[in-house]
């Protein structure tokens, strides 16, 4: 009762300035920091404050976290969960939050097939993550569309489909830092015979709305002529979108050291090509560090007897 009394006297010094209550908030997981909204208008005005989230954000970023999605199959609901860990805690055992089926971390699949018109089996893939906003990539059965959505978990909402078609792309996710803005890149190749293939780019930006062309790739990115199939061809780093490329493949031939990375900076959408870093020929193609962690995660979670578990790595 004292407390609640200290607490409704504004000159009181028991009472935490503005400033220093926004410092403390600001250092919270982005969970708690939503769960803040209901306590009064205080919180519920700061958490949607620009400065505020810029600041959040900020003091995010130097954690990295992992994103598990942990699946449900057995229900007829299509529940699937997407869980934010450290790698440290994860290493410490602390994979229960999935048991507990906790609703704050549900992706709620079936309200996305009725908003798209249509009941259907669907199949999700993370394209990519940045700053919390999460690009989902989809496939409707047995229509076989395709669609890309962005997926906010601490607001726990979706965007509408940002794209809806049957041919099939490879899509990238990026943040614009120029203009402050989110940013897909969809790649596809065109193959002619006779001729050399050609990268087609397009590039949509949440503030417009809007697909557009832009300049064709100048060489092709590794995954045109290999391997297995993965949605999230390129890395996003510093505003910019990241590719493995060849300078020369003729013959059928990928040769090292005709390797470059390929970069496309979001803010001017033009290329620049960088040499591999020293070393880059002594690393295994087909064995990448990140895969250590991912058969890590599966088996663990394969002991706990869940049923599917997918991998990415997000900043939240």
């Amino acid at each position: 009762m004292q407390r609640r009394l200290l607490l409704r006297q504004p000159n009181s010094s028991a009472i935490f300035p503005d400033e220093l209550m926004v410092e403390i908030v600001s250092w919270l997981p982005v969970k708690h920091v939503m769960q803040l909204r209901c306590v009064n208008k205080f919180f519920n005005t700061l958490i949607f404050d620009l400065h505020f989230v810029q600041m959040h954000l900020n003091k995010s970023s130097r954690n990295l976290h992992l994103a598990l999605r942990y699946y449900e199959p057995e229900t007829n609901s299509c529940k699937s969960y997407l869980v934010t860990l450290t790698i440290p805690g994860l290493l410490q055992n602390q994979l229960t939050i999935f048991y507990h089926s906790d609703p704050y971390y549900q992706l709620n699949d079936y309200s996305l097939s009725r908003h798209m018109g249509h009941q259907s089996c669907m199949q999700q893939w993370v394209v990519g993550s940045c700053n919390g906003l999460i690009c989902l990539y989809g496939v409707s059965y047995p229509s076989k569309d395709r669609w890309l959505c962005l997926w906010n978990p601490a607001m726990r909402t979706k965007s509408k489909n940002i794209w809806y078609h049957n041919h099939h792309f490879n899509f990238s996710f990026g943040y614009d830092n120029l203009t402050r803005s989110y940013k897909v890149v969809a790649v596809d190749v065109e193959v002619n015979s006779g001729r050399k293939p050609k990268g087609v780019v397009k590039v949509y930006s949440l503030g417009d709305n809007s697909w557009r062309d832009i300049q064709r790739f100048p060489l092709l990115p590794l995954y045109c002529f290999c391997f297995s199939g993965n949605n999230n061809n390129g890395v996003h780093l510093n505003g910019t979108i990241n590719w493995l490329a060849f300078r020369d493949y003729s013959n059928g031939i990928l040769p090292l050291d005709q390797c470059v990375i390929l970069s496309l900076d979001l803010s001017t959408e033009t290329y620049t090509q960088l040499l591999p870093p020293p070393g880059f020929d002594n690393v295994s193609w087909y064995h990448p560090p990140k895969l250590v962690i991912l058969f890590l995660v599966y088996s663990y979670a394969t002991q706990k007897g869940a049923a599917a578990m997918e991998v990415a790595e997000v900043t939240l």
